[in-house]
């Protein structure tokens, strides 16, 4: 069989269409779930909850996810990108219509079970989008818009968390029962975009690059075999696996961390979108950068250690509301070196793991910052909630507030013996 010559590798000007058709379905099953970021205690005031319930929709969707994993890959290996996506955009619908009609029943039980169903629901879609852009970028794309494509397809996610963070305290108020409409206008939008999914087809006419047109095709099994001893793939997964379930359950439940020092719901979905925005000029220029560049070791090494710089400034300023414009420089720092680090993680996955699948090794990536972000969780919910110091001083705010209140109060006694024997040293 002759070589294709350079003249055959075309690209179709229906990429574009394909980058929309991912970008809005992603968009649309991944706001669904981060709807109660920065409305949580409204949420649980709806529900007749704790905080800790509403918070844990995320432990519950992480361990949905983690289930549906594996058969979103095989679907993606057997049936292409276009039925998983619209596969993806139907479970969206049914997952956002079920938890509207919560308001339905009278029952506080009944009420929980459908929001936890529609929940549900939703973390057996999301497997789906997070494979989708690099498949799509490697299939309509030739390795100089590659980058570029999977960024954009990407940032679905981390836009859709910005977009709900920001979106939900404008909707919800002091009546409870505003929670039933933002969970009506979740499922409208959600409707709506999921109809882009019919824009998605798994391959161009002629292939957009050589290594695309000869790329040889591994079974589920073998690609897993072949993936298990590749160290350097292990080391981009750690890297994404921190940076992106660090910035998942940030966004997810950071009114919880941030409004018992004095944060308001809004102050709390500013921060997020502030560090998403940022994220997202962060991912885009770095991406387009680095495609006429070819520097992506150089840049993930640069992009996570000002991720790391980011949260540490935005944690510490967490606890004294004095420190707001500090935390929302932290979250900028955050999100301008997370998010390019998530999809620099993901082409340097598919590079040195190739000639594996891009829906595997994607999977993997993802399946195990599901993972962390599980464990994160735990840990930050137990935290709050235990008396163990140290963790509690970090993820227990009335801990924390009562340790800085208890140092105050030892520093105005020191100044009161330091006065009296001031005054005794007068007389």
């Amino acid at each position: 069989m002759a070589r294709p010559t350079a003249s055959e590798f075309k690209l179709s000007p229906w990429r574009f269409a394909v980058v929309a058709g991912v970008f809005f379905v992603s968009f649309a099953a991944n706001w669904s779930f981060a709807i109660y970021g920065s409305v949580t205690p409204s949420a649980a005031d709806r529900y007749a909850v704790s905080q800790a319930v509403i918070n844990n929709l995320t432990l519950y969707y992480t361990a949905v996810f983690l289930i549906f994993e594996y058969a979103c890959m095989w679907l993606l290996d057997n049936k292409g990108l276009r039925i998983s996506m619209i596969v993806t955009a139907a479970v969206s619908v049914a997952g956002s219509l079920i938890r509207w009609l919560s308001f339905s029943t009278s029952s506080a039980v009944g009420q929980l079970a459908l929001l936890h169903i529609g929940h549900a629901m939703l973390g057996a879609a999301c497997p789906f989008t997070i494979s989708a852009p690099t498949i799509a970028a490697a299939a309509w794309f030739s390795g100089e818009g590659r980058l570029l494509a999977n960024t954009v397809m990407t940032l679905a996610g981390p836009l859709s968390a910005a977009v709900a963070n920001g979106v939900a305290p404008l909707i919800v108020t002091s009546d409870a029962s505003s929670v039933d409409t933002l969970n009506l206008i979740v499922f409208v939008v959600t409707v709506v975009l999921g109809f882009t999914s019919l824009l998605v087809y798994d391959k161009p006419p002629t292939p957009p690059s050589r290594s695309e047109a000869e790329k040889s095709k591994l079974t589920l099994s073998q690609s897993l075999k072949e993936i298990s001893g590749n160290r350097y793939f292990w080391i981009l997964t750690t890297v994404f696996a921190v940076v992106t379930g660090v910035l998942n359950v940030t966004s997810t439940v950071i009114s919880s961390f941030v409004v018992p020092y004095g944060y308001t719901e809004d102050d709390s979905g500013n921060i997020a979108v502030a560090a998403i925005a940022s994220g997202l000029v962060g991912a885009l220029t770095v991406g387009f950068i680095l495609d006429k560049t070819k520097k992506h070791r150089i840049g993930i090494k640069i992009m996570a250690f000002l991720s790391f710089v980011g949260f540490t400034l935005a944690t510490v300023s967490f606890m004294n509301i004095s420190m707001k414009l500090m935390a929302f420089f932290g979250a900028i720092i955050f999100g301008f070196g997370g998010m390019p680090s998530m999809a620099l993680s993901m082409e340097l996955g598919v590079e040195c793991s190739f000639p594996v699948g891009e829906n595997v090794s994607t999977g993997i990536q993802w399946s195990a910052a599901q993972l962390f972000s599980m464990i994160l969780l735990v840990v930050s919910n137990y935290a709050r909630n235990a008396n163990v110091f140290i963790l509690s001083l970090l993820f227990n705010p009335h801990n924390r507030r009562m340790a800085l209140e208890g140092v105050e109060a030892e520093k105005r006694e020191d100044e009161v013996q330091v006065a009296a024997i001031v005054d005794k040293t007068a007389v």
